[in-house]
């Protein structure tokens, strides 16, 4: 599937698997590949007239979220959850 997040697996039990170990794949990964259509554009529709001023501060803050979450593995999270 998509950046290797995900794998489909055919047959009568088939179904997901991670695609590759979960140390390996970050909260960023997956929160950059939501089809969350939300998530991208609302500052363009909802703000044009300001766009000069937010979209660099989105912008911006984007990329300190997308930091954050690349340092959070799927590893990281099943641990936090005690499994």
């Amino acid at each position: 599937m998509r950046a290797g997040i995900l794998k489909g697996i055919r047959g009568p039990r088939g179904g997901y698997e991670l695609g590759r170990e979960r140390r390996r794949i970050s909260a960023e990964d997956i929160f950059a590949r939501h089809p969350d259509p939300r998530r991208r554009g609302w500052s363009r529709r909802r703000f044009n007239s300001a766009q000069p001023i937010v979209l660099p501060a989105v912008g911006q803050a984007e990329k300190v979220f997308a930091t954050a979450l690349a340092r959070i593995s799927v590893d990281d999270l099943v641990v936090r959850l005690g499994q």
